[in-house]
Order: C-alpha cells, then sequence, then structure tokens
C-alpha cells in the first residue's frame, strides 16, 4: 500500500468515525455502548487524555469507586472526532458524555458520578 493510499484510508476512517458519531448525538443511528460488568446499562463515555494529569482526578476516582467508564483517548482520531461532534473542544478535556450530555471539567463529572 502506498503511502498516498494509507493516508486517504486513514482519512476516510476518521470521517466515517466522526459521521457515526453525530449521527448517533442527533438520534439517527443506534448507539453501540460498552457495557458495563453485570449490567444491560451503558457506561458513561470519559473523552480525555492518557497523560494529561487533570484526567488521571477523574480515571482515579472512578476506580477508586468502582465505577464503570467507556475511556476514549482523544490523542487517537476516532475518539478526537466524536468529541468534536459532539461539541467538545480538546483542549478543555476531560468531558463524559452521559445521557445525551456532554459534562466538561474534574469537578462537574466528579459531581455527576457522586450523584448518579
Amino acid at each position: 500500500m502506498t503511502v498516498a493510499r494509507a493516508a486517504h484510508a486513514l482519512r476516510r476512517r476518521a470521517l466515517l468515525a466522526a459521521a457515526c458519531a453525530l449521527a448517533q448525538h442527533k438520534g439517527l443511528l443506534p448507539a453501540w455502548p460498552a457495557l458495563t460488568k453485570g449490567s444491560l446499562m451503558a457506561a458513561p463515555v470519559l473523552y480525555y487524555w492518557a497523560p494529561c494529569s487533570t484526567c488521571s482526578v477523574v480515571v482515579n476516582y472512578a476506580n477508586e469507586h468502582g465505577i464503570e467508564l467507556d475511556k476514549r483517548d482523544v490523542e487517537q482520531e476516532a475518539p478526537y472526532q466524536e468529541l468534536l461532534a459532539l461539541g467538545g473542544d480538546a483542549n478543555l478535556i476531560p468531558y463524559l458524555h452521559v445521557d445525551d450530555r456532554l459534562i466538561q471539567g474534574n469537578d462537574a463529572i466528579i459531581e455527576y458520578l457522586e450523584n448518579k
């Protein structure tokens, strides 16, 4: 496979991921949820960056409290495009996507997780 062909395939994949995320957000396409252990409920989706110390606060909180999160690293193209399609800004991570809401920031996310 040539470099140009590989680059074209990556662009197509990113566009498809963004289109699917937008369609899911608008309710036009059913979501393919991550399932929590022993449950049929979809796990909240955490958009984060793995090396980010700010993001690790939410990840550690969820781990300490046994909360299952579908973690999506925005360093990867597909989660990055999903976050943009939902109206998020990768410079302001972390975001939690749950119940068709996008919750931004550690304090707001932890408050939501405490009260759920």
